[in-house]
C-alpha cells in the first residue's frame, strides 16, 4: 500500500494554480510518475513526475468528475510512456478530506487521493484501505515539465 506520496514544490505550485484558476469550480488533474517499494517493502511511495490536467465534467463548485472516455484515455497515454497513474488531484473549497463522493471514487481508482483546500490553501493526502487513511507528503527534488 502506498504510504508516501512524493511530489516537487513546482508541482504542488502548478497544482495550486490550476484550483485558484477554476475556483469556484472544484479542478481536477491526473498525476503521473513511479511507485518505489519503502525500505521495509511493506509500502510504497507514489512519486509524481507529471501532471495532467484535467475537465471537470461536473463544473460544480462541490464535486468533481473526469469523464470516463478521457480518464481512460489519459490513462493510456500514460502508460505509453511508461509511466503509471498514481494519483488523482482536485481541489476543495472547504477542508482538503474526502467527501463521501471522492470516497465512492476512491474505490474505482485506488491510488493516492492529493486535495487542496482553496480555503485553508493547504494540501492533504490520502489513500483508500477500507477507510480512508492520510498519508505523508513529501517533497522531492524533481522537478518534470508538467
Amino acid at each position: 500500500m502506498i504510504s508516501i506520496i512524493s511530489i516537487s514544490q513546482q508541482h504542488l505550485l502548478d497544482l495550486e494554480r490550476i484550483a485558484k484558476e477554476s475556483y469556484p469550480v472544484e479542478a481536477c488533474a491526473v498525476l503521473e510518475g513511479t511507485l518505489t517499494l519503502i525500505d521495509d517493502e511493506s509500502s510504497e511511495r507514489a512519486n509524481v513526475l507529471g501532471i495532467v490536467p484535467m475537465r471537470n465534467a461536473d463544473e460544480s463548485i462541490y464535486t468533481f468528475r473526469i469523464d470516463t472516455n478521457d480518464l481512460i484515455n489519459t490513462y493510456q497515454e500514460i502508460s505509453s510512456r511508461n509511466m503509471e497513474v498514481v494519483g488523482i488531484f482536485h481541489s476543495h473549497s472547504s477542508n482538503a478530506y474526502p467527501s463521501l463522493t471522492d470516497r465512492k471514487y476512491m474505490e474505482l481508482n485506488p491510488v493516492v487521493w492529493l486535495i487542496y483546500s482553496t480555503l485553508s490553501q493547504n494540501f492533504s493526502a490520502y489513500i483508500l484501505d477500507d477507510i480512508v487513511i492520510q498519508i505523508r507528503l513529501e517533497f522531492s527534488s524533481s522537478n518534470h515539465a508538467a
